[in-house]
């Protein structure tokens, strides 16, 4: 069997996955959104996590093929603009695993953000061939600006 197998996933699922990460999401319920979305907002309330979950709010099942994709981003709380985000997590088998290290690593970054020296955007944590984590800048591959995260 495949790891690329889609997944149908459902709110208690869902949900679940989302208690097993280092954060304390809250379920918001915006009239703009046809997704159930989930947010948590950093210490200093500065930046707001937010996870737009691809469930369907009025069924609390997963919406269809195409749309489906789970999306993560670290919103800035006053302005609402993104100031980091990962890459979209595909509903395949795996979705939990990548999900929870996609979060887990924007909740570390959240309370971490760094203004690049080069170029002013937002430095993010990403990783080397060897797994090794460093700061780079986000407007990659305009600015090729790194920094040691020790």
């Amino acid at each position: 069997m495949s790891n690329r197998k889609y997944s149908d996933i459902i709110q208690e699922e869902f949900e679940q996955a989302l208690s097993e990460t280092d954060v304390d999401f809250e379920r918001k319920d915006y009239p703009w959104s046809g997704e159930l979305i989930y947010e948590a907002k950093s210490k200093d309330d500065t930046f707001t996590l937010r996870v737009y979950s691809s469930l369907d709010k009025r069924t609390g099942e997963a919406r269809s093929r195409g749309s489906d994709a789970i999306r993560t981003v670290v919103l800035h709380t006053d302005s609402g603009r993104p100031v980091l985000k990962e890459r979209r997590t595909n509903r395949i088998q795996t979705w939990k695993k990548n999900l929870k290290k996609k979060i887990n690593k924007l909740a570390k970054q959240q309370g971490n953000v760094k203004k690049c020296e080069e170029c002013g955007n937002t430095m993010v944590i990403r990783e080397n061939s060897n797994g090794e984590e460093f700061y780079g800048c986000s407007w990659f591959p305009n600015c090729k600006n790194t920094e040691s995260i020790n």
